[in-house]
């Protein structure tokens, strides 16, 4: 493979990477839906909403492991349903760590999580 080939496959990648939902996802979603996908949306959106909100006060109370793990692993289930793999990747380390009691964890995965759920809620807007 030449350095062109490699640098475009490379470029390939991390855009794949990059994306915030999968439209293979939203293509089954489509057919399945039809017309009733923007309320999907609406209700995932406000859903995500709550949860993220509801995670963000969780971390300033004690002994919150087990709250952050239920809270970490309805996000995760909920946004690979709607095609959103890093933010659903982000929601099952978030969960892990709370599963393991790994609290210096908590911070830099919210920090992610709360980004990636700007993004991911941006695409679904402009669906």
């Amino acid at each position: 493979m030449s350095n062109l080939e490699t640098r475009s496959s490379n470029q390939n990648s991390e855009i794949a990477s990059d994306c915030v939902l999968d439209d293979q996802v939203l293509g089954s979603l489509r057919e399945l839906m039809g017309g009733e996908l923007d309320k999907l949306v609406v209700m995932f959106i406000s859903a995500g909403d709550s949860k993220c909100q509801q995670l963000n006060r969780t971390l300033l109370t004690d002994d919150n492991s087990g709250q952050i793990e239920f809270i970490a692993h309805a996000l995760k289930g909920s946004a690979g349903n709607m095609g959103a793999n890093n933010f659903a990747r982000l929601a099952a380390d978030l969960e892990m760590a709370a599963f393991h009691h790994e609290t210096g964890k908590y911070a830099s995965l919210l920090k992610k999580i709360n980004a990636e759920w700007q993004r991911v809620e941006l695409a679904l807007k402009s669906l």
